[in-house]
């Protein structure tokens, strides 16, 4: 899940920064789904 924020955000052209402190929010599960990383 964490990749797929980075590559979106490297799509959209976010700063690299803003787009990593985001991609940090999500826990370090493997597998895990976005779904659940919002639930979380």
């Amino acid at each position: 899940a964490k990749a797929v924020v980075r590559d979106v955000g490297r799509v959209l052209g976010l700063p690299y920064g803003f787009v990593d402190s985001i991609a940090k929010l999500i826990p370090f599960e493997l597998g895990i789904t976005l779904d659940k990383a919002l639930a979380d």
